[in-house]
């Protein structure tokens, strides 16, 4: 599965938190090339990487961002922007379980 630069590095920032072995595995990600950018592609192209991590790396990723998201909830349970932002996050990284065979 390929993810752009920009995601990849806030999951990076927010699994930092929490588990700074599993933030190491993305770091690597974010430290080794880009995925070839098109031929025609302009300056403003945006980095994506090409993810391969294990089953229980991207569980646990899910896992972290999920915490994330429960803590942007409102004092009175309702959602807040920055927790839909984290519950759209959760949902990346769960869609990665489905395309992991892409890369292999």
């Amino acid at each position: 599965m390929k993810v752009r630069q920009d995601f990849l590095q806030e999951t990076y920032n927010c699994v930092l938190e929490e588990d700074a072995a599993l933030a190491l595995e993305i770091g690597k990600i974010l430290q080794g090339p880009p995925i070839d950018r098109p031929p025609l592609a302009n300056n403003g192209y945006i980095d994506y990487y090409a993810v391969r991590l294990s089953d229980d790396q991207i569980s646990e990723i899910a896992s972290i961002l999920l915490s994330f998201e429960a803590g942007a909830v409102s004092e009175t349970g309702e959602t807040t922007p920055a927790a839909s932002h984290y519950g759209s996050m959760v949902d990346v990284w769960n869609g990665l379980f489905a395309d992991d065979d892409d890369l292999q």
